[in-house]
């Protein structure tokens, strides 16, 4: 599954922070929030 990392904290998020919803993925790649992510692959089931 591909989900982001937050790397820097930003609008409450914590560093180290998973965020898997396609939408959010989607919407924080196009702000300016999109440099305190990293994207990679993660085995979580799609259930969760």
């Amino acid at each position: 599954m591909r989900v982001l990392v937050v790397t820097n904290p930003f609008q409450g998020r914590e560093k180290g922070e998973l965020i898997t919803d396609p939408e959010e993925i989607d919407a924080v790649l196009a702000s300016e929030n999109a440099g305190h992510v990293v994207a990679a692959d993660h085995p979580i089931s799609e259930k969760e």
